[in-house]
Formats: C-alpha cells, structure tokens, sequence
C-alpha cells in the first residue's frame, strides 16, 4: 500500500472513531464522523449529534474556520456519502453545495448512503464539480457502523441484536436453572455498552419469572450508564404475575408486548405505567412497525432461549453478539433454543463471522445474511479486505 493509501486509512480511521462516539443516539439519523486533512495535518473534525444537527462535514468546516484554517485544497474524510438532496423532512440543508463551495478538492467516503434520494447521487454530484471523490477506504467498517440505518431504510423495522452467553457446550443456565455469571466481568461490561446504545433490551416471560432482571446499563464500576434503554419483556398467552424490579428499576421506562389474552394491559397498568403492545406473536412485520412507530430504531434482545429462537426462525434479526465462557456444564438449558433445523443442509448461515477475546471469554459476531450491511452492494464478501 502507498503512502497515500495508508494516510487515508489512518484519516477515515480517525473520522469512525469520532462517530463511534454517537452511535446509538442519532436516531433516526446514521451516526457520522468527518475529518478535514490539510498538508498532512487535522485542521477541522465534525460528528453528527442527531436529527436537526448540523451534518459531520459542516462541523468539521466550521470547526476548521473557528480555528483560522481555510478548508479550500483540504481533503475530507467523512463516513457517510454527503447528502445532496432536500424535502421529505429532511432537516438540514444538503452538504454537497457547501463543501463544493468550501473549496474541498478531495472526498474520500466510507459508505455509500442506503437513503434512495441519496444512493450515490452525492458521490456524483462532488464529482461532476471537478472534485475528487471515491469510496473508500475502511468500507466493511464503515458499513457495520451503519447497518442500523441500513436496516431501518431498506427494511423499514428496527435493527436487532440477539445477544446471549453460554459454555462452550452451548448451554445458556444449569439444571438447577441459575444463569447468573456465565461469562467474565470483561464480558459484562461490554453487554452494558451495548445495552446503552440500544433504544430497548428486550427478554421473555421466563427469564423475567427466573430472573426477575434489573435491565440497565451500568460502567464497572456500577454507575448508570448516560443512555438508558427502554426495557422490555416479551410475554406468553399465559398470564404473567407481577416483577417487581420491572416496576422500580433504575434503568428506562418498562414495556411489555404480547397477545391480548395474556392480560397484558392489566400488568402493563400496575407495573409498566400502561406502556404495552399488544402483539399475536406471529406476525413479525406488524412488530417491526409497532415497534418503530413508538420511537425502538434498535432492540438488543438477551433471552430466554425460546425468544432468541423465535426472532432467528422468523428472520428478524440483523447481528449476533455472543459471549462463550471456557466452561462446560454438559446439561442445562440449551441455548437459542430449538430452530427446527434437522440436517446440517438447514442450518442457519451467518455472515462476516469475527471473534475476539474478552478477558477469559470469546466474543462471537456474525450478520444476517439476508439483512447484513453488505446486501445493499450486491452481497460482496464482508470477509474481503477492506
């Protein structure tokens, strides 16, 4: 790779990290980071905080002007195509005009924009202007930092994560039904930073009967998190008895969903302020917009092994987060739960398959192959080289 190659991915490095910052709290929005790089040096960085905002690429021009830089002959580096469309509620005034006018004579991209008044019309644009504009580097990157907004786009429901810890037998509690510290310390504190970027962490009936769980998010040290999800529980057709931590929990607002026959507005009036959807438990589509139209742009699910299924069967679900602890119980509760999957030719295929360790455990990720963040570009090879 040359110089100027591995410059730009050191810049668009720069300019993830600033978004990873926000993601989790733009919604609707995508979150996005922008550098502008000037003879070798940062002169001007920008993050969008959400909708009514200014765009990454504004803050990062103005942040540079603020400091007696001129963004003219700079090269930007943002994570998101420049938008170049106006309307259809659209907030902020379009940032194509503006960096064309600034004078910036090269855009480097990390994803093209999912949005169907954008898709490549503003790498377009830029060009057109004499501007030299690519995408690139760091793409598969870029790409997972987006797949929520991807996925609320072109599926029009939230993006959802099944996350879960198990042995390395696969097993998600023991016999005797306790589940509590499977996975390490490290691993927990990780599982709180994704509840935190959530807009709802979701669990069933039985892990709410077992568990009777807090659902907040936490630092290592124990502190409330700045961001706290909704919490929700999935409940069956049988009638649920009170949770009393459901009802005082430090964390957000609780919310149950379920059929009407569960008695589900009742419970919801004593221990969830009547915050309830009722929902058949088959229909997913309807799900995906009732959850949408109450403000859920992202739902972290983490159990039981009956809910996990039931969203992998029906399709719903967009990352997998899995934590394995180096245990082996040899009986207990299997976890996700029966797929229905008799031979290996119908097991369910997962896409962009990455590990890491977590203090003494191994963090497993994959994507949904039919919803992963690559579909949009004709399913290239997530596992390819950036």
């Amino acid at each position: 790779m040359d110089d100027e190659g591995t410059l730009d991915r050191a810049w668009m490095a720069h300019a993830l990290d600033l978004a990873v910052t926000w993601a989790g709290r733009t919604a609707p929005n995508p979150p996005v980071g922008a550098v502008l790089v000037k003879r070798g040096a940062v002169i001007g960085r920008g993050v969008h905080k959400g909708p009514g905002t200014a765009h990454a690429e504004i803050v990062a021009m103005d942040d540079a002007r603020a400091s007696g830089h001129d963004p003219a002959g700079s090269t930007l580096y943002v994570t998101l195509e420049p938008c170049c469309h106006e309307g259809g509620g659209k907030r902020t005034p379009p940032c194509v005009p503006r960096i064309i006018a600034a004078g910036i004579s090269r855009v480097r991209a990390g994803s093209i924009d999912p949005h169907p008044r954008v898709s490549g019309k503003g790498m377009a644009a830029l060009a057109a202007a004499g501007i030299d504009a690519a995408l690139g580097p760091l793409e598969r990157r870029a790409a997972e930092l987006l797949a929520p907004f991807s996925v609320w786009t072109r599926l029009s429901r939230p993006f959802v994560t099944l996350k879960w810890a198990q042995t390395l037998d696969g097993r998600a509690a023991a016999a005797d039904g306790l589940s509590r510290w499977i996975s390490g310390p490290e691993s927990r504190a990780m599982a709180h930073r994704q509840r935190s970027e959530a807009d709802a962490v979701a669990v069933g009936a039985g892990t709410l009967l077992a568990d009777d769980p807090e659902l907040s998010a936490r630092d290592h040290d124990g502190a409330l998190l700045p961001k706290q999800p909704a919490r929700m529980v999935f409940v069956g057709k049988r009638p649920v008895p009170d949770a009393p931590r459901l009802s005082w929990s430090p964390g957000g607002p609780a919310w149950l969903v379920g059929p009407p026959e569960s008695g589900i507005k009742d419970l919801a009036k004593r221990v969830t302020g009547g915050r309830c959807i009722e929902w058949d438990g088959r229909d997913f589509g309807a799900l995906g917009q009732a959850l949408m139209a109450r403000g859920f742009y992202s739902v972290l699910i983490e159990g039981g092994p009956t809910l996990l299924a039931s969203f992998l069967k029906a399709g719903m679900w967009d990352q997998l987060s899995v934590f394995v602890a180096p245990s082996i119980l040899g009986s207990g509760t299997p976890v996700p739960g029966d797929l229905g999957c008799p031979t290996l030719a119908d097991a369910l295929r997962l896409d962009g398959a990455a590990w890491e360790t977590v203090g003494p455990d191994i963090h497993a990720r994959a994507w949904n192959t039919r919803a992963h963040p690559w579909a949009a570009d004709g399913g290239r090879d997530p596992c390819s080289p950036d």
